[in-house]
């Protein structure tokens, strides 16, 4: 029996454990595939892993809500697709050096010299968020209901702020200060 046949069978008779097995083995299936299509367009390799947990999180809320799926591999691909467009169109818009610099001018903000040179080492997404949480106070919650679909999670957003923030403890610690 294929994936298909699999999971309509277990939404018909609403077994969780059973639709659980079912998307381990499609993740399975379609992870590197996922993975390969989005890496064609994308050269990040954190917005590639990113882009792809999204993808496999949207179509297991799709499956969640009993939706037919006739083609698994279609579906996921589409979803990914449209994860895809949006991403280029947020990074198409990414935050510019100049973007850091005006923050830093700012009266209630103000970045080290050193500390910019560091946040300028983070990739467009955790820049974004690092400086939504850090510096305008936002929540991981309104990051993502502010991101019109860009984020679809709180943990993916937390993931990339957690990331960008253990890249900056690294980075902060190579930093020589006078004394």
């Amino acid at each position: 029996m294929n994936l298909e046949k699999e999971l309509a069978l277990a939404l018909k008779n609403n077994d969780k454990e059973e639709i659980s097995l079912i998307f381990k083995k499609i993740y399975e299936k379609y992870y590197r595939l996922i993975l390969y299509v989005l890496s064609l367009d994308i050269k990040i390799k954190e917005d590639i892993l990113d882009l792809t947990e999204d993808s496999f999180i949207t179509l297991f809320n799709e499956i969640l809500k009993n939706k037919e799926i006739r083609d698994i591999k279609y579906y996921l691909l589409t979803i990914t697709k449209n994860k895809l467009i949006l991403y280029k169109n947020e990074y198409s818009r990414k935050i510019e050096v100049e973007d850091i610099e005006k923050i830093s001018r700012s009266e209630d903000i103000n970045i080290e010299p050193s500390i910019k040179e560091k946040l300028n080492k983070l990739n467009q997404n955790e820049l974004e968020i690092v400086i939504k949480h850090v510096y305008e106070d936002m929540t991981f919650k309104e990051i993502v209901i502010k991101s019109k679909g860009k984020y679809t999670s709180i943990n993916t957003v937390k993931s990339i702020y957690l990331r960008a923030i253990k890249k900056l403890r690294k980075e902060i610690k190579n930093i020589d200060y006078e004394t």
